[in-house]
């Protein structure tokens, strides 16, 4: 028998063991890292509150007295509720109507190919060819108004 006494240090799991240093460098690793994951944490909180602050503080207005009286003022950031009116509409005549915005775009349907080089399994090369389709912008043009009305006021 040995004269040297062993005692248990932690805990064996047949293959392996693990001591109490082990466990209290795992506890404390883990709380460091929940305390930075804390930190950052409200660091962002913080951070969204000051970027919804400018939304908060804005003005509603949601009648033509007050937006007159806002753009006479400079009253800052303001959300502001009403109609927007095309003064001067545009159309084209397929499609009719009165927009304030309109576009014609033309596509073509273009056949295209390309060959391909695949090795097979026993590695030698192969090619063929492959046919594909897509359309194309090949023209475009847009119609757009020149003045429109917001809250009584022409832009």
């Amino acid at each position: 028998m040995s004269r040297y006494s062993y005692r248990k240090r932690g805990f064996d799991f047949g293959d392996f063991e693990i001591t109490k240093r082990e466990i209290l460098a795992s506890i404390s690793i883990t709380a460091v890292m929940l305390l930075i994951g804390v930190l950052i944490s409200s660091k962002i909180s913080e951070h969204q509150l000051d970027a919804n602050e400018v939304y908060n503080k804005a003005v509603k207005i949601d009648n033509t007295d007050l937006f007159q009286y806002g753009m006479d003022t400079n009253v800052g950031n303001a959300f502001v509720y009403g109609d927007l009116v095309a003064v001067d509409t545009v159309t084209y005549p397929e499609i009719g109507g009165e927009y304030m915005y309109v576009e014609k775009v033309k596509e073509k349907y273009t056949k295209h190919t390309r060959t391909i080089t695949y090795k097979d399994s026993n590695g030698k090369a192969h090619t063929k060819k492959e046919t594909y389709w897509t359309w194309d912008r090949v023209d475009s043009e847009d119609k757009k108004c020149q003045e429109i009305s917001f809250c009584g006021d022409y832009f």
